[in-house]
């Protein structure tokens, strides 16, 4: 008889390396994240006979493909996967007794200047989408932009920042969501993104899981955002302040914003 199964193929550096692991491979954990973050990995081994300390090298910088394989999974024969996109080794260790290692990887690629390096930039008469451009070519990524408009900058500076945390701060002044996967910068309308069909739906007491976890936190969270704004070539003060209809349940905390406001239809951005 077929029986349902899950098993992960590894591919590292482009090799399957998946008879050579799997035997030893404890736990995988993938962490999908819709946020300004990377997707992470986790790979748990045993390695009582010290293969992974002393005999393998894995090594910072190398990439990860796991492809998740659920065969025989709604009937005899079929075969689900999910390829989990690229991942660079970022941080590997090591506990003990009885040994174990522990690989960690990101989707944010650890080369180049996207995450580690700082540098100095400036654009001037360029939209979002020309600049997120502009940094996926530099660092040998691709870029997959689905929001609905494109903002235009009358001039925007990076300023000793990594690519990724320029990127991430200009998308959150404009509204917008970013994610890298996969090696591609991925912008997007979170409110568009939900309003979607699901992807997949789960019943409770029917749906076929083992387990779930549902957390909702308070942190981070506003009651209510206060934004005033003067204009340094009329000196015009422009005041805004908003609650939504239903606000969070039990917070309480008021952010208060100097970003400009007011700009009119067709206007340029400028930070």
């Amino acid at each position: 008889m077929l029986t349902r199964n899950t098993y992960v193929t590894l591919i590292i550096n482009g090799v399957d390396c998946t008879s050579s692991l799997a035997p030893y491979l404890i736990d995988f954990e993938l962490t999908d994240t819709i946020d300004n973050r990377g997707d992470g990995i986790v790979l748990r081994f045993e390695d009582r006979d010290q293969k992974f300390l002393q005999q393998w090298t894995l090594g910072k910088g190398m990439s990860v493909q796991p492809i998740i394989n659920m065969p025989n999974w709604a009937y005899p024969g079929q075969l689900l996967q999910r390829d989990c996109g690229l991942f660079d080794i970022d941080v590997i260790e090591f506990i003990g007794p009885p040994l174990e290692c522990i690989v960690k990887a990101t989707s944010i690629p650890i080369s180049g200047n996207i995450k580690g390096g700082r540098r100095n930039n400036a654009w001037e008469q360029k939209t979002l989408r020309d600049i997120a451009s502009d940094i996926a070519k530099e660092n040998n990524m691709q870029l997959q932009y689905t929001a609905t408009d494109d903002q235009k900058f009358a001039r925007v500076d990076q300023k000793l920042q990594s690519d990724i945390g320029f990127l991430r701060n200009l998308c959150n002044r404009v509204g917008k969501s970013m994610k890298i996967t996969n090696n591609t910068i991925v912008i997007f309308d979170e409110e568009t993104l939900e309003q979607g069909a699901p992807f997949v739906a789960f019943t409770y007491g029917v749906s076929p899981y083992i387990g779930f976890t549902l957390t909702t936190t308070a942190q981070g969270r506003v009651n209510t955002v206060i934004s005033s704004y003067t204009n340094p070539s009329t000196g015009e003060r422009t005041s805004a302040e908003f609650t939504p209809a239903e606000p969070p349940e039990g917070v309480g905390a008021v952010d208060t914003e100097t970003d400009r406001i007011d700009y009119e239809p067709g206007d340029e951005y400028g930070l």
